[in-house]
């Protein structure tokens, strides 16, 4: 938030030349990294997946907000699980829950490299939403996402996939919950906590 007041507010020099005839300000660019898990939350989250959730909404508010700055230009992006050292230092703690909510055929991971050209073309190209090499993680981000730009075509596409989604993300939901229920996410806490009391 810090960030994008500073970045983003213009200074007084920049409003006047704002005026100018021969339009002499620069494009302004700013991209937020949001995450997958911010529209598809699931246990091991709870921290993770409301913060990333709140870069998307703040997003969707400065979009709107800045709709009549033509050199202002907002985008997000939501990156899918990478190999990186980060990722796999994280593997160390997760839950297993968290480890089996998916089954592994959905558990692919993406090179930092391609994800990171994605964001460079989708900037270039002046995408709001930009998308990431995870053709499914895309669809599943914008069919939970709500409103925002879509485009034309992004409008129809998504017209035509959003009722085998709505079994998609019901699905889903019963993935994630049956993870809890078979590894007694609560019960293996319960123990946990009485072993320690001892």
């Amino acid at each position: 938030v810090n960030l994008a007041r500073a970045y983003l507010t213009e200074t007084e020099d920049e409003k006047e030349s704002s005026f100018a005839s021969d339009s002499s300000l620069g494009e302004k660019h700013f991209l937020a990294v949001s995450s997958i898990a911010a529209n598809v939350p699931f246990v091991g989250y709870s921290a993770y997946a409301p913060a990333k959730a709140a870069v998307r909404a703040f997003c969707d508010v400065l979009r709107n907000e800045f709709a009549d700055v033509p050199h202002v230009h907002i985008h997000i992006c939501f990156p899918p699980d990478m190999d990186t050292p980060g990722f796999l230092e994280e593997q160390k703690t997760k839950p297993i829950e968290t480890k089996t909510v998916w089954p592994e055929c959905f558990n692919e991971l993406f090179k930092p490299q391609d994800v990171a050209a994605m964001m460079l073309d989708g900037i270039k190209r002046n995408r709001y939403h930009i998308h990431s090499p995870d053709l499914g993680g895309n669809a599943l981000v914008s069919r939970a996402w709500g409103h925002y730009p879509r485009g034309f075509w992004g409008t129809i596409i998504e017209f035509v996939i959003a009722s085998p989604f709505v079994f998609i993300h019901a699905a889903m939901v019963w993935m994630a919950d049956g993870a809890v229920k078979k590894h007694k996410h609560h019960s293996k806490r319960e123990k946990k906590r009485k072993m320690t009391a001892q």
